[in-house]
C-alpha cells in the first residue's frame, strides 16, 4: 500500500497534471497535496484551507489513480487487477465517490499475483521485503507503461 500511495503522490500524480495542465497543473497537484495532507502546513493556513486542499487532492488524484490501475493491468497480471478493482467497487455502498482505494485493492492483488508465480529474483517469497520489492518493480513497470503512452501520444501527434 505505501509504495503505491508514494507512487501516486509523488510520481504519477504530478506527471498527470504536468501533462494535462504543464507546470502550473504539476504544481497545483503538489501544492495542493502539500497543504491538505500534511500537518505540518494545517496550522499556517486559514482553517478552510486545508480542507478544501483535501478535497481538491482527492479530486485530482482520482484520474491518476484510475490511469495507474489500468496501467497496473497492463503491466502485471490484468485478471487480478480487473477482479480486485470490481470487487473493491462491488463492495463499497455509498462513501466518498473519490475514494483511491481501488488502487490499493488492485495493487495488492497485483503483488499477491506475481509472488504466486514465484520469480527467481526473490528469494523469500512470502516475506515483507520480497513483497516490497516486488510492489516497486511493479510501480517502476507502470512508470515504464505510462511513459510509451506518453511516447506515442508524442509521436501520434507529430505524425498526424
Amino acid at each position: 500500500d505505501a509504495v503505491f500511495r508514494a507512487a501516486l503522490t509523488r510520481w504519477f500524480g504530478v506527471l498527470l497534471w504536468f501533462v494535462l495542465l504543464g507546470p502550473a497543473g504539476a504544481l497545483l497537484y503538489r501544492t495542493a497535496q502539500l497543504v491538505g495532507r500534511h500537518s505540518g502546513f494545517e496550522e499556517s493556513v486559514p482553517p478552510g484551507l486545508a480542507a478544501a486542499c483535501a478535497g481538491l487532492v482527492r479530486v485530482l488524484e482520482w484520474p491518476a489513480a484510475h490511469l495507474i490501475t489500468l496501467a497496473l493491468a497492463v503491466a502485471a497480471d490484468f485478471d487480478a487487477v480487473a477482479a480486485a478493482w470490481r470487487d473493491w467497487h462491488a463492495s463499497r455502498k455509498g462513501g466518498s465517490g473519490l475514494d483511491t482505494g481501488f488502487l490499493r485493492a488492485a495493487a495488492r492483488a497485483s503483488v499477491d499475483a506475481d509472488i504466486e508465480l514465484e520469480d527467481e529474483y526473490i528469494d523469500d517469497a512470502r516475506g515483507p521485503i520480497a513483497q516490497m520489492q516486488e510492489a516497486m518493480s511493479l510501480a517502476w513497470r507502470v512508470l515504464v507503461v505510462w511513459g510509451v503512452a506518453l511516447a506515442l501520444f508524442v509521436l501520434a501527434g507529430k505524425i498526424g
